[in-house]
């Protein structure tokens, strides 16, 4: 397991409160581990398949949070990652600062100004969808 798991598991094993879960959950996705699986695929296709399985994980936790039901969507997910990109800082998102209606808002943001962002998470849907319902877990 990589650190980065290590530190989302840690940080949100046995946590009850959803909200707090969902914002831990957005500060992990902020660091520059997850941008590192996706840049890749920004130039040249289809994401790997533990990538957008843990993505999935990640997605059908956070879709049991009722602030976030009807606004999750994987597209979302991939965008937060690139918030901190230090190469386009106008969405000064800084990673466990940020509330999670923040995090929502400059992900938005972030997905209408960079198509190649908004096609990745189309890409990441339907991988996620393709993906067998069992046997993918963190």
């Amino acid at each position: 397991m990589s650190y980065w798991s290590e530190n989302l598991a840690e940080s949100t094993w046995d946590l009850q409160d959803s909200i707090r879960r969902a914002k831990l959950t957005f500060d992990c996705l902020a660091m520059r581990v997850p941008r590192s699986w996706w840049e890749p695929y920004l130039r040249r296709g289809k994401p790997r398949r533990d990538h957008v399985g843990v993505l999935r994980v990640l997605f059908n936790d956070l879709k049991k949070c009722p602030e976030l039901q009807e606004r999750i969507n994987y597209s979302l997910l991939v965008a937060i990652a690139f918030l901190d990109d230090e190469s386009r800082p106008s969405f000064s998102i800084q990673p466990n600062q940020q509330s999670v209606e923040e995090y929502v808002a400059a992900a938005k943001k972030l997905l209408a100004e960079r198509p190649d962002v908004r096609r990745l998470g189309e890409v990441v849907t339907r991988v996620a969808n393709a993906l067998p319902e069992k046997g993918f877990t963190l």
